[in-house]
């Protein structure tokens, strides 16, 4: 094993883990984990993971579980009208010179169910080159009501129900500390 010094300049290595936590959706716990590496290529990458819970039971909430059967296509419609907003671009036309092509976008299992919105995040090299970043589509709920189940409705949460009883739900989760790892190889 070689001294530390007598490695070369340009094998420096870095990785780092953050995560945060935030209140969503139907009192839904969502935890976002963002991951940064650096392996001595061209440059560095990023990307995030996000996952969702029911704190009543602890279990993995997704977007199929939300959603009425056939959401899919009017829901990736929804989200390339988002994306086509985000980006500011004119229309799809415009949008598939930025992403790899529109009729291949699919609806990302990184999403995030906000108080107010779905949040679709789209890493770096998903759906278009690194240069483009990292693409996030925001839905409203207002826009998704033809498609959420009954249960899941927007209305039927924040008009039926009155601001205490959506206040104080005891979580059977286990509190979440936001953590921070880094690393570097020389």
């Amino acid at each position: 094993i070689r001294e530390s010094n007598d490695m070369p300049h340009w094998l420096n290595q870095e990785f780092m883990v953050s995560s945060e936590c935030s209140n969503g959706y139907k009192g839904f716990v969502n935890y976002t984990i963002n991951f940064f590496e650096y392996t001595g290529g061209a440059h560095p990458n990023s990307y995030c993971t996000t996952l969702t819970f029911d704190p009543n039971d602890g279990h993995e909430v997704t977007i199929g579980e939300i959603m009425k059967p056939g959401y899919e296509e009017p829901l990736i419609e929804l989200i390339t009208q988002s994306i086509i907003s985000f980006l500011n671009v004119e229309d799809v036309a415009e949008l598939d010179e930025v992403i790899f092509d529109h009729k291949e976008l699919y609806i990302s299992k990184n999403v995030v169910m906000g108080k107010d919105n779905l949040t679709f995040i789209y890493n770096k090299y998903d759906i278009a080159p690194y240069a483009v970043g990292e693409i996030i589509a925001e839905i409203p709920y207002e826009k998704l009501q033809d498609l959420l189940k009954q249960e899941y409705s927007y209305w039927r949460t924040y008009l039926h129900t009155s601001p205490t009883s959506r206040q104080g739900r005891k979580s059977n989760l286990l509190p979440f500390t936001t953590f921070t790892m880094t690393g570097t190889a020389r």
